[in-house]
């Protein structure tokens, strides 16, 4: 294995880009020649640009791309021409759109690595999954289980890995908790972050008079009808902070940090709060609870319920111990699975060996 590709054709700037911008990088520092295939118009590719060493393609993004034979024999000549051995895809879209340019390119091993919970529907591109997909990284062990379950062809090719974080001495430093209590959450503003419940689960606070100050980071369709379910709810305890490339300074100051999915991969965000010695309390979804070790090292709440969100925090804010203690736990949970390091040395061992096994045929 020498020349790797990654593949994410999305526009906007998730879980999933993130993930494919730090592997990327982790890649080439261990000496492996790197390219991307990314929306010419992303977030990716502006980042991806900065390290002058990594090769691009750009791509529209449209939906029936891979129909263009122009488009995937440009491709196919990008793979040949930077010699690639190995390509990751972040989405179904992308081996709708890449598999057969990669194909006709010779590229040995194609993985899968998913960071939703999803599983495919498409009789075509579960057959080519069967015959040219050679592994599926899930993040979480819920995503392995309804790929499975709904693709049990797909059973010997799916592996967990798990996100990571990378630790620094900056992010361990003590917290002194102050005399009003500051939570946050840090996510897309849509259905699945279902952020309205936390919003409802601070007014049943304020209505305690319970102190404390809460900050949103992040924008999505919902921005405008949060920003109006705060103001109706008076709830001037509530910031929002807009989109934030980089969330470390609003972990830094947090006490407590919610999520309130209704369904995940694996939260980027939980993990990086965890590892700022935030107290989480998360609803609980089975990706969650798998993250806070069904509660060994965080809280969680019936998910869509304000009303248990409210008691889980009406408790910890007023018990200073076990916040401490949460805090602490946080810590523990992402050192002890989540070591980014460790995680991607384990994903490069796996595709030698896949290499290895193709090799030796």
């Amino acid at each position: 294995m020498e020349s790797i590709c990654f593949f994410n054709k999305f526009k906007s700037w998730g879980g999933g880009e993130k993930w494919h911008y730090e592997a990327a990088n982790f890649f080439q520092k261990n000496g492996y020649k790197i390219s991307v295939i990314c929306h010419g118009k992303g977030e990716l590719l502006k980042r991806m640009k900065k390290n002058k060493n990594i090769s691009s393609f750009k791509t529209t993004g449209r939906k029936y791309a891979y129909l263009n034979i122009f488009t995937v024999l440009r491709m196919v000549y990008f793979l040949k021409k930077n010699k690639i051995d190995t390509i990751i895809y972040n989405s179904f879209e992308d081996v709708r759109l890449g598999g057969f340019a990669a194909v006709l390119a010779g590229v040995k091993v194609q993985i899968f690595r998913s960071g939703m919970p999803k599983y495919i529907k498409e009789k075509k591109l579960q057959k080519f999954f069967q015959k040219y997909i050679d592994i599926i990284f899930t993040n979480s062990l819920e995503s392995k289980e309804i790929i499975e379950n709904n693709n049990p062809f797909l059973r010997g090719k799916i592996r967990i890995l798990k996100n990571g974080i990378i630790f620094s001495e900056t992010d361990t430093e003590e917290k002194i908790l102050e005399s009003i209590i500051v939570m946050g959450n840090s996510a897309r503003f849509d259905y699945q972050k279902d952020q309205k419940t936390i919003l409802q689960a601070l007014k049943l606070l304020k209505d305690k008079n319970v102190k404390f100050k809460f900050l949103f980071a992040g924008d999505g369709e919902l921005n405008s009808d949060l920003i109006k379910l705060r103001n109706q709810l008076g709830l001037e305890e509530v910031e929002f902070k807009g989109f934030m490339d980089n969330c470390d300074e609003l972990y830094k100051n947090l006490d407590i940090f919610i999520l309130s999915s209704i369904f995940e991969g694996s939260s980027n965000s939980l993990i990086e709060a965890m590892s700022f010695k935030d107290a989480v309390i998360v609803s609980d979804i089975q990706s969650n609870l798998e993250i806070i070790d069904n509660g060994r090292y965080g809280i969680s709440f019936k998910v869509g319920s304000p009303e248990d969100l409210f008691e889980k925090l009406f408790d910890v804010i007023n018990n200073k111990e076990k916040l401490l203690e949460l805090k602490e736990k946080a810590l523990e949970g992402v050192k002890k699975n989540y070591n980014y390091n460790v995680n991607m040395k384990n994903f490069e061992n796996q595709l030698i060996e896949v290499h290895a096994k193709i090799n030796g045929k």
